[in-house]
C-alpha cells in the first residue's frame, strides 16, 4: 500500500519531468520507468547521430562541418583544412548512372575513413565535395595521409570498363587572422588550382604534390 501511495506517483512525477509523458500507473515499477527511459535515450541519441550524419557516405555532413569549425576558431586552436572534389564526377554519373556514380562516392568516402581514423574527421560538404579537418600542426603528416587516400583511390580497379575515379584538393593551415570564410576561400583557390593543374592532386600554398 505504502508503495502504491507514495513511490508510484513519485516514480510518474520524475518521468513526466525528464520526458514530458505520463506511465500508466498500474505498471509504473522502478524496473519499467528505468527501461522506457533507457529506450528513449537510446532513440534520442540516433536521432542526435543522424543529424550529423550523412545518409549515403556514413561521414560528417555540412551542418556538423559548421559546428566543428566555429569552435575550432573559437578556441584558437592549430588545425589544417582540406576541401577536395571528385573529379569529372559528373561525368560518371552521365555515363554510368548514379547508381554507379553513388558507388564511387562511398568507395571514396569508404577509403578515407579507413586511412583517417578517427582522430582526422571527414565530411560531405556538398554533392561530390568533401571536407578533412587535421587537429594539430603536422602538416607533413597531414599531406602523406591525404596523397595516400588519393592514390588509393585512383588506383582502384572497377568492373565497369572505362571507369574510373579521383579526386583534387586544396589544403591549408588555418591561420588565426581570418575567418571561417575566408578559409573556405583559401581551401576552395588551392582545389580550383589543382584541378587547373590536371586534376588527381592535392594543391597546398604554392606548391603541388604530383600524382605517384
Amino acid at each position: 500500500m505504502v508503495m502504491s501511495t507514495y513511490i508510484k506517483p513519485l516514480l510518474t512525477t520524475i518521468y513526466m519531468q525528464s520526458n514530458g509523458i505520463e506511465i500508466k500507473k498500474k505498471n509504473a515499477t522502478f524496473e519499467n520507468v528505468s527501461e522506457t527511459i533507457s529506450d528513449k535515450s537510446k532513440k534520442l541519441k540516433s536521432a542526435s547521430t543522424a543529424s550529423i550524419t550523412d545518409e549515403l557516405t556514413g561521414l560528417f555532413n555540412r551542418r556538423k562541418l559548421s559546428l566543428d569549425i566555429p569552435t575550432l576558431i573559437s578556441s584558437d586552436s592549430d588545425f589544417f583544412f582540406a576541401l577536395l572534389d571528385l573529379d569529372n564526377f559528373k561525368s560518371i554519373n552521365d555515363v554510368f548512372g548514379h547508381v554507379k556514380g553513388d558507388s564511387a562516392l562511398k568507395y571514396v568516402s569508404m577509403s578515407g575513413m579507413e586511412i583517417m581514423g578517427n582522430n582526422h574527421p571527414i565530411y560531405r560538404y556538398g554533392g561530390e565535395e568533401l571536407a578533412v579537418i587535421f587537429k594539430g600542426n603536422d602538416k607533413n603528416e597531414y599531406l602523406q595521409l591525404l596523397n595516400t587516400w588519393r592514390v588509393q583511390v585512383a588506383h582502384k580497379k572497377w568492373r565497369e570498363k572505362g571507369l574510373s575515379a579521383s579526386f583534387s584538393g586544396g589544403f591549408c593551415a588555418y591561420s588565426n587572422s581570418e575567418g571561417e570564410e575566408q578559409l573556405f576561400a583559401r581551401a576552395d583557390k588551392l582545389l580550383y588550382e589543382a584541378k587547373r593543374r590536371g586534376k588527381n592532386k592535392i594543391a597546398h600554398h604554392q606548391s603541388l604534390s604530383q600524382v605517384i
